[in-house]
């Protein structure tokens, strides 16, 4: 699948998902962002170090830059630091409230079980287990939803981190197109490099 069609599609694809809008493949194609002429990530003649973890990140900082160019890049990225957001004031309030439901069913089966008397500590615990049985019923469409939010939640991202990639992948490849090096300089210092080793054998050889 070519960079132009794919970018589109991962865009959409998170939009949608983000929104519950209609279908992907309804979804009128959206243009490959504009490619910078010169990204200022690429501008320096040196050499560029990459790390797996930390310190400069050259797929970060050409998405950055194609972000303040592109309009649905721009769109993309405001709808997920708004999902961000949001996040906390959409599951905190249940969160909160399973917390101290459990915390309190927890309790009130450690405190059963220091019941002395055996008979009587085997029926509250049946009790309690018997209630909390059924508030787990009760509650058991919330963690649903608390999964398929979790689920989402690595769906974005993963799609998110493939967007970047893909979009700076044009932009790389463009940047390859227009500056790569020459190999004069590569082949004349392989000459002298030859030069040298015939050098070094004719010493070598006398």
């Amino acid at each position: 699948m070519s960079v132009r069609i794919l970018i589109p599609i991962l865009i959409a694809f998170i939009l949608t998902g983000c929104h519950n809008r209609q279908r992907l493949q309804d979804r009128p194609q959206q243009e490959v962002p504009a490619l910078i002429e010169t990204p200022k990530s690429l501008e320096d003649k040196g050499s560029y170090t990459f790390s797996k973890r930390g310190g400069s990140n050259l797929v970060e900082s050409l998405y950055e830059e194609l972000v303040t160019q592109d309009a649905a890049l721009k769109r993309l990225e405001d709808q997920i630091d708004e999902l961000n957001k949001s996040q906390q004031d959409s599951t905190e309030s249940f969160s909160n409230f399973n917390q101290k439901i459990q915390s309190y069913y927890h309790i009130a089966d450690r405190d059963a079980t220091e019941i002395n008397d055996s008979v009587l500590s085997e029926k509250i615990k049946l009790l309690v287990a018997g209630s909390l049985a059924k508030y787990n019923a009760q509650v058991s469409e919330h963690n649903e939803l608390l999964k398929t939010i979790g689920a989402k939640e690595s769906a974005i991202a993963d799609l998110h981190q493939a967007v970047k990639i893909v979009t700076t992948l044009a932009v790389i490849e463009k940047y390859q197109k227009g500056n790569m090096p020459d190999t004069r300089p590569l082949r004349g210092y392989v000459q002298e490099q030859d030069k040298t080793i015939h050098m070094e054998d004719k010493l070598l050889n006398r």
